[in-house]
């Protein structure tokens, strides 16, 4: 929104100067008001009911995985874009990011100040029940080996896909 309403800024200038000189001796400040009004509304309606492509369910999918927790769960993510918002929704339920040699968007550091933890996928024991939090449209080449890997190491019982985000459930010797 904010890269087109750039584009278009020196026109709404050029219009809210001609509306001045239309309209003379009253200010144009009722009417910009109302629209910035009109625009602040549309946008929150916009937010509580339309889904946002940009922004896949995350919230929704640590929110569902967290009812069917057990104590001693582990948790994985593939990316960095669902572990960094789970650490942020889901602290105490976030888990681990897999390190399966994809470019991570913070230094391992970051992840640290956070209490975020990175595995290599190379020492990863998958084993017990084992949560797989993944975005398969985002997925690079090792990440799919890896949860290729994953999906022949164990069966899946419980599955969340809302086609952005995946969670499953893998349950050592499965059901």
């Amino acid at each position: 929104m904010h890269r087109s309403f750039a584009v278009v800024t020196p026109a709404l200038m050029v219009l809210i100067a001609r509306l001045a000189l239309i309209v003379p001796g009253r200010s144009p400040t009722p009417y910009l008001w109302g629209g910035l009004v009109v625009l602040m509304a549309w946008g929150a309606l916009r937010y509580h009911v339309w889904d946002d492509p940009a922004k896949p369910p995350i919230r929704e999918a640590v929110s569902w995985m967290q009812t069917q927790q057990q104590t001693g769960d582990r948790v994985l993510h593939v990316q960095d874009a669902s572990y960094v918002s789970a650490l942020y929704y889901a602290p105490a339920s976030a888990g681990d990011l897999v390190d399966a040699g994809q470019l991570l968007w913070l230094a391992p550091q970051t992840y640290a100040l956070f209490d975020g933890q990175i595995v290599s996928a190379e020492s990863l024991y998958v084993g017990g029940r084992t949560w797989l939090i993944t975005m398969p449209a985002y997925m690079g080449e090792r990440q799919r080996a890896f949860v290729d890997h994953w999906l022949v190491e164990c069966e899946e019982s419980l599955v969340w896909d809302q086609g952005a985000v995946r969670v499953a459930l893998c349950e050592e010797g499965g059901d």
